[in-house]
């Protein structure tokens, strides 16, 4: 199962999130008509960098990075494909989206398309974290294997340039956790777990 995906595609919904961003776009096209209001629709692909801060449920590269941090082990389901991007070309692109025309979906994702083993490997290298703390399982297949945003409505539209790659942002967002681990620990805060 993959996905090449541009606004004019109906979203599939193969699990609960992906029906939850679904249900999301629903609310919003019902608001707009029963309100009479404009609105834009933004559709985020795997957003990542400094600030965001663990979630088991978040970002695979927050969940990544926080685990090899902190040496807890963590899965990767082979074969999975997906466009990552960094934090610094995702916010002019949403703040320049309230200026888009009302009524439309905009994909907003970045250019760095990577296998999530490979994003994995790099979080092990950045942080020479023990390998063996990866399990790599089969494909699951209540996902969707390639996920690759079409970009150009963004990009022409919106101005979006998404020129950060992953070997670049990575580092830039270990920096950040293990500046936010020191502050946990000089306050007495218990760094989130696992």
């Amino acid at each position: 199962l993959t996905e090449d995906l541009s606004e004019r595609i109906p979203l599939r919904q193969p699990n609960e999130y992906a029906l939850s961003k679904w249900a999301n776009e629903v609310q919003i096209m019902n608001f707009t008509r029963r309100h009479d209001v404009e609105a834009v629709r933004c559709r985020f692909f795997n957003a990542y960098g400094p600030g965001e801060t663990y979630h088991p449920y978040r970002s695979v590269i927050a969940l990544f990075c926080h685990r090899a941090l902190n040496g807890i082990p963590w899965e990767v389901y082979e074969g999975y494909f997906r466009t990552f991007m960094y934090v610094d070309d995702f916010i002019p692109t949403l703040a320049t989206a309230m200026w888009g025309k009302a009524g439309e979906v905009y994909n907003i994702g970045g250019s760095d398309y990577r296998s999530v083993r490979e994003v994995s490997d790099l979080i092990l290298r950045e942080t020479g974290a023990n390998s063996d703390l990866v399990t790599y399982l089969p494909e699951d297949v209540h996902n969707v294997v390639s996920k690759r945003p079409d970009n150009t409505k963004a990009i022409a539209e919106l101005g979006h340039d998404p020129t950060v790659t992953i070997d670049e942002g990575i580092p830039e967002t270990l920096n950040w956790m293990r500046s936010q681990h020191d502050q946990d620990l000089q306050s007495n805060r218990q760094p989130a777990d696992a």
